[in-house]
């Protein structure tokens, strides 16, 4: 099942870029924030796979390991730029308006201590996408969906030259902006039976495994999705 970002952005000091920059930057002091709606997998569902693709912009000097953290509060996203009153900054989780739960956005407070995975970047001229499997995190939010407020990209062992760009979810092409595949497995206890299967136009035939049967969406030319039915 493929969902897009619902919300990213970058974050330094009191800036952030919002919705309207189609490049997440991060470095030694811009980190990435991001977060999929993921409403659509029933509650406690078991996850199988989750791989979470993102793509540079270009192709970086290899052996640089960026970790992945789990956001512990919610965020805002702005809609005009950097300096907007709704985006989330280091400051603030809404600009201007709330704070983060320690000043600065301090691990361990706003987000995990401990990365939950970390990977590195690639110097390979073609290495431009790369795939990290989140499957812990995803579980965790499936358990409890109201501790999904995202994941946050930070730089470890940083020697201060450069920096590494990432599209966001505003980058023209879709094929370049984040996405997260799951593979889940949804609980007995959402199938239900249902007796004989109704022609009527509109009447719902029967029940699934799954509470939407709706989850081949948004699929790009030449993806695949299969769903399978329990009747």
């Amino acid at each position: 099942m493929l969902f897009r970002s619902g919300k990213d952005t970058t974050i330094r000091g009191s800036q952030h870029t919002g919705t309207d920059i189609t490049t997440n930057l991060i470095d030694a002091t811009y980190r990435i924030l991001m977060q999929f709606n993921l409403t659509n997998i029933p509650t406690n569902s078991t996850i199988n796979n989750a791989n979470l693709w993102l793509y540079a912009t270009e192709p970086w000097r290899g052996g640089d390991p960026i970790s992945i953290h789990e956001v512990l509060r919610d965020w805002g996203e702005t809609t005009t730029g950097w300096n907007s009153i709704n985006g989330a900054n280091a400051n603030y989780a809404y600009y201007n308006t709330t704070p983060w739960n320690t000043t600065n956005l301090q691990p361990g407070t706003d987000y995990t201590t401990t990365p939950e995975t970390t990977f590195t970047t690639d110097s390979n001229s073609t290495q431009n996408a790369y795939l990290i499997n989140i499957t812990n995190l995803v579980q965790k939010w499936i358990n409890n969906p109201t501790t999904n407020h995202g994941l946050m990209l930070i730089f470890n062992n940083y020697d201060g030259t450069g920096n590494i760009n990432f599209y966001s979810k505003e980058e023209t092409n879709p094929t370049n902006r984040p996405k997260l595949y799951i593979d889940y497995t949804s609980t007995t206890g959402n199938i239900q039976t249902k007796g004989q299967i109704s022609t009527t136009t509109g009447a719902t035939p029967f029940y699934t495994t799954d509470l939407n049967p709706q989850t081949c969406l948004n699929l790009l030319q030449g993806e695949t999705c299969t769903n399978t039915w329990q009747v």
